[in-house]
């Protein structure tokens, strides 16, 4: 087990040593961020002084060099467009960002199991057909255009619920349902299938004859070996809902980080789009690296391996 945990913790360092290299190149990627910055009738002076003093004006190495040793010591540099620091911006919009996430992942796994286990008990049924058939559709469909047709729906047409921002407990319903659905019906799909192998296998045949009733030979025996592609699905999922946030952030004017990493990629806001994707890379290492550890936990064989 200590292995494990300290192979995972290499491979932690070494991934987000890489992010920050790449998210500190492709930032740089957008533009000059001194064009937005500085109106049209500014000065050679002007931009030279403005350069200056936002370090553009050293070389691109010894400006990784200098963001790297900040962000090791906890800071991530202060913001172009506000002159903030970095982390106080990213506070400022943690807060909504973790309670939307926790609210879609909250929603899947109370929809996404009890779905699946359902349409596995009553496979090739009409039950298992309801199930199956909104579990594609809810794969297939684009987060951004599912976000605009409930906004269409249940705020414009029907006045049910609100549309955007953060201002009530309501307001969560629909950006949170919207990045749900996906993980609701991944969940609801693997857990179907894997639930069905199973239920094929010899201990439940024996649980059966014992004359345990199903709820218990489902729920308590079963079900913790058809988790293995759920936990790992999960972990990909939560990876998932913060690159959908920025998308149904958008959509819903909800104020996180990922509308916070929209509106710095269009300001050219440097230190900004590399804080907020540091901080999610580190988040979603962690998220794998719990995982692992579920998987430890679930298999002794992995603890062993």
């Amino acid at each position: 087990m200590l292995r494990l945990f300290l192979g995972r913790v290499t491979e932690a360092t070494a991934a987000l040593f890489l992010l920050s290299a790449v998210v500190f190149a492709a930032s740089r990627l957008t533009g000059n961020p001194l064009d937005l910055l500085l109106g049209p009738g500014a000065t050679r002076e002007d931009y030279a002084r403005l350069n200056h003093a936002l370090g553009l004006d050293r070389t691109l190495g010894i400006q990784y060099g200098i963001f790297l040793l900040n962000a090791l010591r906890g800071d991530l540099g202060t913001s172009f467009r506000s002159g903030e620091s970095v982390v106080a911006v990213l506070s400022q919009h943690l807060l909504a960002s973790a309670i939307l996430a926790a609210a879609a992942i909250g929603l899947t796994w109370l929809a996404g199991i009890p779905f699946g286990v359902w349409a596995a008990q009553h496979r090739g049924t009409p039950v298992d057909a309801s199930v199956k058939l909104p579990s594609l559709l809810g794969q297939s469909m684009p987060s951004f255009w599912v976000g605009l047709l409930l906004i269409e729906v249940f705020a414009v047409k029907l006045g049910w619920l609100p549309s955007g921002t953060n201002q009530g407990a309501l307001n969560v319903i629909l950006p949170a349902f919207t990045l749900a659905l996906f993980g609701i019906a991944g969940i609801a799909r693997l857990l179907r299938s894997s639930l069905l192998e199973v239920l094929d296998s010899e201990f439940v045949t024996v649980a059966r004859a014992k004359g345990m009733p199903e709820v218990t030979v489902i729920w308590k025996h079963a079900l913790k070996n058809a988790m293995f592609p759920v936990v790992s699905f999960a972990g990909l999922y939560f990876v998932n809902v913060m690159t959908l946030s920025m998308v149904v952030e958008v959509v819903f004017a909800w104020p996180g980080l990922g509308q916070l990493t929209f509106n710095a990629i269009l300001a050219r806001d440097f230190p900004v789009v590399q804080g907020v994707v540091l901080v999610a890379g580190a988040i979603a290492i962690a998220v794998n690296f719990v995982v692992d550890v579920l998987y430890a936990y679930l298999d002794p064989r992995v603890r062993y391996a």
